[in-house]
C-alpha cells in the first residue's frame, strides 16, 4: 500500500476513535453511546480507488437520524471506530450498506465525472445526528466538532485534493474555513433538493453535462484556493448558471 494512502487511513482512524469517545455532548445533537447513538460518518475509501493524486474530500452537513437496527449494530457488536467502518461496509447480509446508499453512490458518481478517482475521505462538519424536532445546529456545536475533528482530518489529505461540499451551508461554512484549498459546492444529492437541482448537474444517461466538466477543468486548473458552487438550475442540455 502507498505510504501516503497509509498515513491517511491510520491518521483518519485516530481520529476517529477520538471521535467515539467525545462527552462534549454538544447543543442540538443526541450523544447516547449505551443505545447505540454514535458519532459517525468519517470513512477513508480507498479500496478498489486508484490514484491517490485523484483522490478528494466529500463533506456533509451532519448524518441523518440513525435506524434502529443500526443502533443496535452498535450496542451489540461495538461502540468503538471499528464498528463504524463495519457497519459502512456490510451491516447484514440483507441489508444494504451505508456505503451503497444513494447520498454516497450520488457523490461518488459525482466525483467519479470530475475525474477524481482515487480514494475519498468522507466526513461531516458536526460528526452526531440531531435531536429529533431541532430545526438547525446551534453555530456552537459546528465550532466546537470543526475545531476537534474536522481541522484535523482536512490536514491529513493531500492539498491538491479538492473537496466537495454536498450542500449550500456546507459550501459556505467550508469556503471561510478552508481557504487555501479548492472547493466545489453542489446542491444535496438526496430529499427535496435531489430531483430539483442536483440531477440537474447530469444528462438523463448519468453523464455530468459538459458544461459542468469544464467548469471543473478550468477551475482546477488554477492555482488553489478556488471555489465554486454548482446550482443545478437547467435550461436545455446547460446549467442556468455557475456561480463562485
Amino acid at each position: 500500500m502507498n505510504k501516503n494512502i497509509e498515513k491517511i487511513k491510520s491518521g483518519v482512524h485516530k481520529i476517529g476513535s477520538e471521535m467515539l469517545k467525545c462527552t462534549k455532548y454538544c447543543p442540538g445533537i443526541l450523544l447516547d453511546p449505551e443505545n447505540g447513538v454514535l458519532p459517525r460518518c468519517l470513512v477513508f475509501e480507498n479500496d478498489g480507488r486508484g490514484d491517490i493524486r485523484k483522490g478528494c474530500i466529500i463533506i456533509g452537513i451532519n448524518p441523518g437520524h440513525s435506524s434502529k437496527y443500526e443502533r443496535e449494530f452498535y450496542r451489540e457488536k461495538g461502540k468503538g471506530y471499528n464498528g463504524i467502518l463495519n457497519y459502512w461496509k456490510n451491516p447484514n447480509s440483507k441489508r444494504r450498506p451505508i456505503s451503497e446508499r444513494s447520498y454516497y453512490k450520488s457523490l461518488r458518481r459525482l466525483a467519479d465525472e470530475f475525474g477524481l478517482t482515487g480514494p475519498i475521505l468522507w466526513t461531516e462538519l458536526v460528526k452526531c445526528e440531531k435531536i429529533k424536532g431541532v430545526r438547525s445546529i446551534p453555530l456552537q456545536t459546528y465550532r466546537t466538532c470543526i475545531r476537534y475533528y474536522l481541522n484535523k482530518e482536512l490536514s491529513l489529505a493531500p492539498e491538491n485534493w479538492p473537496v466537495i461540499a454536498a450542500s449550500r451551508r456546507v459550501y459556505n461554512a467550508l469556503a471561510y474555513m478552508y481557504p487555501k484549498g479548492n472547493i466545489i459546492g453542489v446542491p444535496h444529492p438526496t430529499g427535496p433538493y435531489a430531483n430539483k437541482y442536483f440531477k440537474h448537474l447530469f444528462y438523463k444517461n448519468t453523464k455530468l453535462l459538459k458544461s459542468v466538466k469544464k467548469m471543473f477543468t478550468r477551475k482546477m486548473g488554477m492555482k488553489f484556493g478556488r471555489i465554486f458552487w454548482l446550482d443545478g438550475k437547467r435550461r436545455g442540455n446547460s446549467l442556468k448558471s455557475l456561480s463562485e
